[in-house]
């Protein structure tokens, strides 16, 4: 197994992990800012996110088998980048609750076709140990969602956790591309 496009994968998997528990900590400041409650913010950036991220990957595997897992996820991840910046520019409630529908639906095939891809070049033998380490990376992304997006939003404002991700999401995406060029034996 490639070492580079393992680690490219798991940087890719992390941005999807990071996606997932980013706006908890952003609910009170989404909330003032598009004067609602903090119930229908959570609606609007997290359960419309949710649902997209869960109903969308029937559909990436049959891409995946397509196109190629690798590239699949690498574009997956690019198209993140603008569903971040969408997040980042909404104006009304509205807005950032089509752009999150996005951000799931564009997040949402990672993670499993990363598993995928492992299962389909790692040797049975190794497979236990190469998916714990990949595993590490998609739970330190939960945790660091959840953090990552209080410590910027403190800081910055929500507007600017969304843009932190879109940077995560453009280096899980030409990350995965450019560890390909350099793996001739995928």
């Amino acid at each position: 197994m490639p070492i580079w496009l393992f680690l490219a994968l798991s940087i890719a998997a992390f941005a999807s992990s990071v996606t997932l528990r980013i706006a908890d900590s952003l609910l009170p400041e989404i909330a003032r800012e598009f004067a609602t409650t903090p119930g229908a913010a959570a609606t609007a950036v997290i359960t419309t996110f949710t649902v997209a991220y869960g109903g969308i990957q029937v559909a990436f595997g049959p891409i995946g088998d397509r196109f190629g897992k690798v590239q699949t996820i690498a574009v997956a991840s690019l198209l993140s980048v603008a569903a971040q910046v969408a997040c980042a520019l909404s104006a009304t409630l509205d807005q950032i609750s089509i752009a999150r529908v996005a951000a799931g639906a564009t997040a949402g095939g990672v993670i499993p076709l990363c598993l995928a891809w492992i299962g389909d070049v790692v040797s049975f033998e190794d497979r236990q140990r190469v998916l714990a380490r990949f595993l590490l990376a998609q739970i330190i992304g939960l945790a660091a969602g959840q953090a990552l997006g209080g410590v910027i939003g403190d800081a910055f404002g929500w507007r600017a956790s969304f843009l932190m991700l879109a940077g995560l999401y453009l280096l899980g995406g030409v990350a995965p591309f450019l560890a390909l060029r350099a793996t001739p034996d995928r």
